[in-house]
């Protein structure tokens, strides 16, 4: 008895068609190579996924965001914000102020 299963990704026929062109170019025979190549080593624990972001804040916006962080790590040390290392703990601080 065959042990295969399919499966099927919904993606644009543009994304297929630009997969495919890559695959062929890096010598794999088909995407769908690529996708076992990538699963098999992804079981195995081989291959951890990353995603980057190539987006940048603005200058006004990273300034805005720096001040912010700059506000609550002195509400942080002036005892104005409390932090839990879990949701528990929290849940039971929120439960006490009742």
């Amino acid at each position: 008895m065959n042990n295969t299963v399919r499966l099927q990704i919904p993606m644009s026929k543009t994304l297929k068609v630009k997969g495919m062109n890559r695959a062929k170019k890096l010598g794999y025979t088909s995407l769908q190579e690529v996708i076992r190549v990538f699963v098999t080593s992804f079981a195995d624990k081989q291959v951890i996924p990353t995603f980057e972001s190539r987006e940048r804040l603005s200058t006004k916006a990273e300034k805005r965001y720096n001040k912010m962080i700059r506000e609550h790590e002195k509400d942080r040390k002036a005892g104005k914000t409390k932090s839990f290392t879990t949701a528990k703990e929290a849940v039971k601080f929120l439960n006490s102020n009742e």
